[in-house]
């Protein structure tokens, strides 16, 4: 009868390690270059920068969208790009 109570306590010891190591396991340090929700979302190393607004002209050959001015600090610009060849107009 001491021998299979030894026998049960040594099982469950062993469960219990496995469970151990593999809750340790699981907890290693996750690399930094691969992709994770939390990168993508909460990093800001994936953000565009903003385009807009924007409105389409005629058929689709013009679109005008506010820029930046060159010429004045703070100011903004409408600018009018030709969607086939990208040329650029102010």
């Amino acid at each position: 009868m001491k021998k299979s109570a030894v026998l049960k306590n040594a099982f469950l010891l062993l469960i219990l390690n496995l469970c151990v190591l593999s809750f340790i396991r699981s907890q290693e340090t996750i690399d930094s270059t691969k992709l994770t929700i939390d990168r993508i979302f909460q990093s800001g190393e994936f953000r565009m920068e903003r385009f807009g607004p924007y409105k389409w002209l005629g058929e689709g050959d013009y679109y005008t969208t506010l820029e930046s001015s060159d010429s004045i600090s703070g100011a903004r610009d409408i600018i009018r790009y030709n969607s086939k060849t990208s040329e650029r107009d102010i």
